[in-house]
C-alpha cells in the first residue's frame, strides 16, 4: 500500500517521492500496460516534480528576514507554494499569522517590502564547525 500524506503529517518532498515511486512499482508490476496505466503513469510524471517543488519550498516560507525572503516572492512556483501555504494555515498545519504576513507583503510596494524585511528579526548565524582532525591508525604490525 502507497504511503499516504495526510494533513497531519509535514509533507515533504521524500514522502511524496515514496508515494510515487509505489505508484511506478504498480504500474510496472502489471503485466497489461493498458492505456489507462500508461495514462496514469504519465501523469504522475507530469505533475511530481511540480509538487516537488512546492513543497520543498514551505520551509523557505517560515524564514523572513532580509532580503532572501523578497527574493522568494520571484520564485516561478512562488504562487502556488503560496496557495499551499494559505491551506496548511486553514488546516492548522502552521501557524496562520505565518500566511497573513505573506499576504500582506505581497499587496505592499517594492520600497514597503524592504522596510518590512528589513524589520523582521533575523536568524541567528551559525558559527562554522570545525572538524577535528581525525586520528590516524598505527601500521599493523
Amino acid at each position: 500500500m502507497p504511503a499516504t500524506i495526510t494533513v497531519r503529517d509535514r509533507p515533504t518532498a521524500t514522502a511524496l517521492g515514496r508515494l510515487l515511486r509505489d505508484w511506478r512499482a504498480k504500474l510496472h508490476d502489471r503485466s497489461d500496460h493498458s492505456n489507462e496505466f500508461i495514462a496514469l503513469h504519465d501523469t504522475i510524471e507530469r505533475f511530481s516534480l511540480p509538487m516537488r517543488e512546492l513543497v520543498a519550498l514551505q520551509s523557505r516560507f517560515e524564514r523572513r528576514a532580509g532580503r532572501r525572503a523578497l527574493r522568494l516572492l520571484e520564485h516561478p512556483r512562488f504562487r502556488g507554494a503560496y496557495d499551499f501555504l494559505c491551506l496548511r494555515a486553514a488546516a492548522g498545519e502552521i501557524d496562520p499569522v505565518l500566511a497573513e504576513w505573506w499576504t500582506r507583503i505581497q499587496e505592499m510596494p517594492a520600497d514597503a517590502r524592504i522596510a518590512e524585511v528589513e524589520q523582521q528579526p533575523g536568524e541567528p548565524v551559525p558559527g562554522r564547525r570545525r572538524r577535528r582532525s581525525r586520528r590516524r591508525r598505527q601500521p599493523a604490525a
